[in-house]
């Protein structure tokens, strides 16, 4: 895909930015006018009875039944409430999720996506208040930061992410400083939505997480990488960039046959068996590190280091608990002390049995 961009492309990307911001702007407005996701059920008798309904209680069943709201009640998701607004033919407009750590994401689906110019946009809203949007067009990903400028445009290819566009908005003062300050909340926010696809993930569906190397620093938790893609893919599609993902969970499977977390302790004791196991079919038992050139690592559990210069990390998991910052972080250092070369590094969840 080319770096450069058509003067109908640069005027798409603008009137983006401006459509993002004014969007943004008048979510940030709404949440502060308060959001109480402890109203009132949905009547029994209702056919969304003992969902949560964000409408008033003056208003129709019909028109009710468009909006609810689904809690989590066992408290093990990182979010606590989703609001959902279908149109009349059932299909979701816009979505809403509010996570435990105070961060949001509002989510919009166009009727028509050819109009709105885009598939799907998700703004993520830090505790603090600090949004990033994440808007999908086919396959290329745009980044708008937290004043809503233009920090990337990726798009999807068999080696990973490639850049579709490098142009900052003209009309954006102080572009190159802005982007830099956003960085890290940028791959913060990131984390986030990847975390809301993860636990949304179907069975032919890998969610994925990835970044642009540069040059590696040892200190800030963003040092080293910038936010390229997140989103959800077909196994196909990851496979390509990634081919040994089928390695990678055939390997965890394989750990986990004939045990089970009831045999230990505690689930923390349980995933450490886990990636032992996983570590020791991958380098063999009397191994304590790999030859980081092939398949295989110890801290940051599988490696592997494609033909493109892309590194996928196959990031093994057995609990509920996401991908952090200060865990990218991590991966990001041996990365980088491994593989000085890496163009690119994409993270890929493996859970045992999928």
């Amino acid at each position: 895909m080319s770096n450069r961009i058509s003067g109908l492309g640069r005027i798409r990307l603008e009137l983006a930015y401006l459509g993002v911001k004014a969007s943004y702007l008048r979510w940030r407005s709404a949440l502060k006018a308060g959001f109480d996701p402890n109203q009132l059920r949905v009547p029994a008798g209702n056919p969304d009875g003992g969902q949560w309904t964000g409408t008033d209680a003056g208003r129709g069943a019909s028109e009710s039944a468009h909006e609810t709201i689904h809690r989590d009640e066992t408290g093990e998701e990182a979010w606590h409430a989703v609001v959902t607004t279908r149109r009349s033919d059932g299909s979701i407009a816009k979505e809403t999720i509010l996570n435990r750590d105070g961060s949001a994401i509002r989510s919009e689906f166009p009727a028509s996506p050819d109009e709105a110019g885009f598939d799907e946009r998700h703004t993520v809203m830090a505790p603090d208040g600090t949004t990033v949007t994440f808007q999908n067009a086919g396959e290329t990903q745009t980044i708008f930061g937290p004043d809503g400028q233009l920090l990337s445009a990726n798009g999807w290819t068999p080696s990973g992410p490639e850049p579709v566009a490098t142009v900052q908005p003209a009309f954006f003062p102080g572009a190159a400083v802005a982007v830099e300050e956003a960085a890290a909340a940028t791959i913060e926010l990131g984390l986030t939505l990847y975390t809301w696809y993860l636990s949304r993930r179907q069975r032919d569906q890998q969610p994925v997480v990835a970044f642009k190397a540069r040059d590696y620093q040892p200190a800030g938790q963003s040092a080293g990488a910038e936010l390229a893609y997140v989103g959800t893919l077909t196994r196909e599609e990851t496979e390509k960039a990634c081919p040994r993902q089928v390695d990678a969970q055939h390997f965890t499977n394989e750990a986990t046959t004939g045990i089970s977390p009831s045999d230990y302790e505690t689930p923390q004791k349980y995933g450490t068996a886990v990636h032992v196991r996983v570590r020791d079919i991958v380098n063999g038992p009397n191994r304590q590190e790999t030859d980081y050139g092939e398949l295989g690592s110890i801290r940051v559990d599988i490696l592997e280091n494609t033909k493109y210069n892309t590194v996928c990390v196959y990031d093994i998991k057995t609990g509920k608990s996401g991908l952090s910052a200060a865990r990218f972080a991590e991966i990001s250092r041996t990365v980088h002390l491994r593989f000085p070369n890496t163009l690119r590094i994409i993270v890929i969840e493996i859970r045992p049995g999928r």
